[in-house]
């Protein structure tokens, strides 16, 4: 009676060491609750390029009212083999989910087995005076249970941790849709612009080479010298370099284009020009930047399932501290003969309860908890990180887009001279009062300011697809912040 005793208060204060054994390992990192866009917001509404306006739509390239454009990006998301791969990973982390959600559930399973033997006349088993036929029918038909009691929630945290991967995947899946409608707009505008770049340089090449043949002209009258003629020739050669550069960029924007709608490099779409290429509307800026930027990203939305998912894992490797029981049971028949293989007689059956307590295990739970912990202190890291640089992205492109929207005007006006100046040079050409050189040269400056007015306006339109890119792009997920890790134990 004394030796039950001990053993039950053996077990009873080893029980209490095991509580108190993991209790002070915690983490101290917090993850970040909030980011403040206040200064680029108001900023925002002091110039010309922004206005109050909602979160972008899921649908955010109809912004652009451009139906060649929205169709394209519908056929990349339709068939695009980048997010055929991110919607397979999604059912593959799903699938594992569930698996583990089955280590919450009893196991049953019926066993059956015919294992029929003929007995040699010199076996053991025939030797007289046994009664055992020469031929035998072991014949066992079990239904067999098997269950592990979940008291400290560690398989419910383990599932709890595969269900938010699977949650985090699904996120990532929804940035991979966001990073490829994003692509394909910014190979739709490089194929576009440059198509009108490749015009301008044509029409400055035929200008140049008509410089280039008035300056022969003139070197034989005497009026030119042989220098002028090799500048004239470099600047030719010069058009020409950027022309075909031009084309070469043209060709890999149309097959990076192809591809990613998930057709080959060298499909040729049905791609019509578009007469104008400008993205001359306000932007529409919400009010609630600061508080709702952290729902709107998919990347965040994916680092605090993953965080949650690390926190339920170090409930597991705690749960790990505390007994362990489960129950075995078996029901059944067993015999050597058909005849009476279901007579009670034959009936069998067991009942196995086992209590696994964690004695001496070499440091090896203490090692895991630790590990645990430090995963999610290096998830609350990744966190944290994913959020500070989703506020910069958002704030640097609402600086950069009025940054640009300065620069634009300056080259409008710049431009907006150069055309002048054509149209001067040209009627004092006509009147006799310049030489046809002057007005070409004039012609030549006005189409370099068309060039660069391509380039401010490729960067505008790149510069508002990174912005919507940093608003998120139409996702949308009420986020709560991660809990702490001590908190996941047994829930």
């Amino acid at each position: 009676m004394h030796i039950k005793r001990f053993l039950l208060l053996f077990c009873i204060c080893f029980f209490l060491h095991s509580c108190i054994s993991c209790s002070h390992l915690n983490s101290d990192q917090e993850p970040m609750t909030e980011v403040t866009l206040e200064d680029s917001f108001v900023k925002a509404m002091d110039s010309q390029e922004f206005e109050k306006g909602s979160w972008p739509d899921p649908e955010w390239w109809n912004l652009f009212d451009d139906t060649q454009l929205s169709s394209f990006v519908e056929i990349a998301l339709t068939h695009s083999p980048t997010m055929q791969m991110a919607e397979a990973k999604v059912k593959e982390i799903y699938a594992r989910a569930r698996g583990t959600k089955s280590f919450l559930y009893p196991d049953l399973d019926v066993y059956f087995s015919d294992n029929w033997e003929h007995l040699s006349k010199g076996s053991l088993f025939r030797f007289p005076p046994s009664l055992i036929p020469s031929a035998i029918n072991q014949l066992d038909l079990s239904l067999n249970f098997r269950y592990e009691f979940d008291i400290w929630g560690k398989n419910l945290n383990l599932y709890r941790a595969e269900l938010g991967m699977a949650r985090a995947e699904m996120a990532e899946a929804a940035q991979v849709r966001l990073v490829l409608s994003v692509q394909v707009c910014k190979e739709y505008y490089n194929v576009q612009i440059n198509e009108k770049k490749q015009m301008l340089y044509n029409e400055l090449l035929s200008l140049r080479s008509k410089r280039f043949e008035l300056i022969q002209e003139r070197f034989t009258y005497g009026l030119d010298s042989r220098l002028q003629i090799l500048v004239m020739e470099r600047a030719v050669q010069e058009v020409q370099q950027e022309l075909q550069e031009i084309q070469n960029e043209i060709a890999q924007n149309r097959h990076s284009l192809n591809v990613l709608m998930g057709n080959s490099p060298d499909t040729h779409p049905l791609l019509m020009l578009l007469k104008k290429i400008s993205f001359d509307k306000p932007f529409p800026l919400p009010e609630n930047l600061s508080l709702d930027l952290l729902s709107r990203r998919a990347d965040i939305s994916a680092a605090i399932w993953r965080l949650e998912a690390q926190a339920k894992k170090v409930g597991a490797a705690k749960a790990a501290f505390y007994p362990n029981i489960n129950l075995m049971a078996l029901a059944g028949f067993e015999s050597l003969s058909w005849a009476d293989f279901l007579s009670p007689a034959n009936f069998q059956g067991f009942l196995n309860p086992a209590l696994n307590l964690p004695i001496f295990k070499g440091g090896r739970l203490r090692a895991h908890l630790k590990e645990a912990l430090a995963t999610f202190d290096a998830a609350v890291g990744a966190y944290n990180a994913t959020v500070l640089q989703a506020a910069k992205e958002a704030a640097d492109s609402i600086s950069s887009l009025i940054l640009i929207d300065r620069q634009a005007l300056i080259h409008f006006e710049s431009l907006l001279s150069a055309l002048n100046t054509v149209s001067i040079h040209i009627m004092r050409f006509q009147q006799g009062v310049d030489n046809r050189l002057v007005a070409i040269q004039a012609q030549e400056m006005a189409l370099q300011e068309e060039i660069s007015q391509l380039d401010l306006e490729r960067l505008k339109i790149f510069t508002v697809l990174k912005l919507i890119q940093a608003l998120g792009g139409g996702f949308y997920a009420p986020t709560t912040i991660p809990i702490n890790p001590q908190d996941s134990h047994g829930k």
